[in-house]
């Protein structure tokens, strides 16, 4: 189990195009659904959506009975799994909303612990 800190989390978001106070937040997102545990998995079996094997995966939960895109092991790889975050994040027009630790409030107990400035973009911090 590979267990990312907030400021690799921040830099894997950045790369995925997530700016400003919402990269933050993104950030805290991350660590209420999987603690920063790059490969959670929550195989969902009370959704009414889940099906076998296509449960929530990765930093950012993505829940691939929904976003069928991202039912795959490759979405416990950081990247892929940011680059899906961000693109559920633009669907929902630039909101978190599809994430129930953000509609439960249970990111805000993480923003503190964010890292203030910007990454710088280049280099993508090792997982494993």
């Amino acid at each position: 189990m590979a267990r990312l800190t907030a400021a690799q989390i921040k830099q894997y978001a950045y790369t995925a195009g997530f700016r400003g106070a919402d990269l933050d937040t993104a950030v805290a997102v991350a660590l209420a659904e999987s603690g920063g545990n790059t490969e959670a998995y929550n195989p969902e079996l009370a959704s009414s959506y889940s099906r076998p094997g296509a449960g929530s995966r990765g930093l950012w939960q993505i829940f691939g009975a929904v976003h069928p895109k991202y039912n795959s092991s490759a979405a416990l790889d950081p990247s892929v799994n940011a680059r899906g975050a961000f693109e559920i994040y633009q669907a929902a027009g630039n909101k978190f909303t599809p994430w129930s630790a953000y509609k439960g409030g249970q990111y805000k107990k993480y923003l503190s612990s964010v890292p203030g400035g910007v990454p710088s973009g280049e280099a993508i911090p090792s997982s494993r």
